[in-house]
């Protein structure tokens, strides 16, 4: 063996480690991941972006690749799975002798040839009505626990991307869903039944600065400040060390006059309501709730992006110039959720392209099952109402395609046969692993599959999690963005792209140091 074929084999082994964990999560009857955090916090995560951050990934090819797919916003289960199994694949012509390098070109027209297909076989929605989303999304919350309350679920997220959309002219069907302005918050009270949505709203996960402060505030007019707004009076009283009582009492004077001139722009601008980047003084917040003003601060800077679009106004940085004109403005401002997880809840927003989806469930697996659902269905949805273009799910598009593959690569000769016919083997990973994940043969299923299709000439058989065997995908509304299924695809391709030219990681210790010679710089230390 080469040093190049064994570093290659090593990589791979890497990334079929991460295969592994997130195969089993894929589809409905995927197992959800239990992390421990270091405080002893636990968390119930299904989503695929969440568990590529949370796994401790130590080897760099590893971190690289989930740095990679986590450019996704959706499919990245998919895109290692379809990944993971053509580095098995083109590890295994590697051992026949064929060379990495010239596998690579193959996939590429592959990826190719199927997002042609895909767009020849796609079919496109007439209309993109509620109830047609509905029932497609209900095929989204199938996973045990949550499955009885898939209609009411389903119909929350259609209605939050309904409600966070806007006429635009660079979609196909003319509408933009922006994500941003749909929030999640879940309270552990009730139970999921109870979940609904508020419209023209918005939430800030902190909860109020100051317990004395009022819980609600009606006609809020919200002051939304970027600055460190007590940086000059820290400055200014920083070297202060008074030795008498009148100096102590002059310090205190200082003091409140500084705290009266940080105070006074906001009541002369008539907010009553403060959200803040930085951290408030335990004086500074004492005299706001004195003037009845609700504060919340350490507010992160893409929750306040957020608030910007929901409550109108402007994001203000020197304090002095603050005017009405740029507050924000929302019916009802009030703190929600159990003093372990409180929540900022605005609602009666300004921007009418706003909402919040209010989970209720005294379970956290629940709750973290329900979540994870709806961030999945969210974007499944968000990419249907934008292109239109459906390609039908439970593995029959990726077995329909494997099918083409494996009849165009008859064609082909030598190495471009073989490796064709690998990329349409690893296809079919996808249904294989809904099988496997469902607890029954994957092999029966499979041979179901494709003797049905080419059978009856009908191409949308695919995985029933339920019984092990086939159903009408199409029949039972199981759809998938075609523009999601193209994505994954090209990604995946990209990934093993990246994998198959990765030579050895080089480990720098110290950095690279300048040389007085011709070199810029040292053999650097590797392991």
């Amino acid at each position: 063996m080469t040093e190049a074929f064994e570093i290659f084999r090593k990589n791979v082994e890497v990334i079929s480690e991460v295969t592994r964990v997130l195969a089993s999560s894929l589809g409905p009857a995927g197992k959800a991941k239990l992390f421990v955090l270091p405080g002893g916090k636990k968390l119930i995560i299904s989503n695929g972006k969440t568990i590529l951050k949370l796994l401790p990934l130590e080897n760099p090819v590893a971190r690289l690749a989930a740095e990679f797919a986590n450019s996704l916003d959706d499919g990245i289960k998919s895109t290692f799975v379809l990944a993971g199994s053509l580095l098995l694949r083109t590890l295994k012509l590697a051992h026949s002798g064929m060379h990495p390098m010239n596998v690579l070109p193959v996939y590429q027209v592959c990826a190719g040839k199927a997002t042609d297909f895909l767009l020849r076989n796609g079919e496109r929605l007439r209309r993109t009505a509620d109830s047609d989303l509905k029932s497609m999304a209900e095929n989204l919350f199938l996973a045990r626990g949550i499955a009885k309350y898939r209609k009411i679920l389903a119909a929350l997220v259609v209605d939050g991307c309904q409600s966070v959309s806007r006429q635009s002219r660079e979609t196909d069907t003319g509408k933009y869903v922006d994500l941003s302005l749909l929030s999640i918050f879940s309270e552990r009270t009730g139970h999921l039944g109870e979940s609904k949505l508020i419209r023209r709203g918005a939430v800030v996960p902190r909860g109020i600065s100051y317990p004395l402060m009022h819980r609600c505030v009606e006609n809020a007019k919200i002051a939304m400040l970027v600055s460190d707004v007590e940086f000059a009076a820290v400055k200014a009283l920083a070297n202060v060390r008074p030795t008498s009582e009148k100096e102590i009492r002059l310090m205190k004077k200082k003091r409140a006059w500084f705290v009266d001139k940080l105070v006074g722009p906001i009541l002369e601008a008539g907010a009553n309501v403060v959200v803040s980047k930085f951290k408030m003084n335990h004086t500074v917040l004492q005299k706001m709730a004195r003037e009845g003003i609700l504060v919340v601060d350490q507010v992160e800077m893409r929750d306040l992006e957020r608030l910007l679009h929901a409550l109108g106004g402007r994001l203000v940085s020197i304090l002095d110039t603050l005017t009405p004109g740029d507050l924000g403005r929302a019916e009802l401002v009030r703190e929600m959720g159990t003093p372990a997880q409180r929540c900022l809840v605005f609602t009666g927003c300004r921007n009418s392209a706003s909402g919040v989806i209010n989970l209720r469930c005294v379970s956290d697996y629940l709750l973290f099952e329900a979540k994870d659902a709806l961030l999945n269905a969210a974007w499944q949805i968000k990419d249907i109402m934008e292109s239109g273009m459906i390609v039908y799910g439970a593995g029959s598009i990726e077995a329909w395609l494997a099918d083409y593959l494996r009849e165009w690569a008859q064609n082909l000769l030598g190495i471009e046969r073989m490796a064709a016919v690998e990329f349409a083997a690893a296809l079919e990973e996808i249904p294989r692993q809904l099988v496997i994940n469902s607890g029954f043969s994957p092999s029966r299923t499979l041979a179901m599959m494709h003797d049905r299709r080419r059978e009856e000439g009908y191409p949308w058989w695919g995985v029933d999690i339920k019984s092990g065997g086939i159903l009408d995908a199409k029949l039972s509304n199981i759809a998938d963005p075609l523009d999601r299924t193209r994505r994954y695809m090209e990604t995946a391709v990209n990934l093993v792209e990246m994998v198959v030219m990765l030579d050895e990681p080089l480990v720098i210790e110290g950095g690279f140091k300048n040389t007085p010679g011709g070199h810029m710089v040292t053999r650097p230390h590797y392991s």
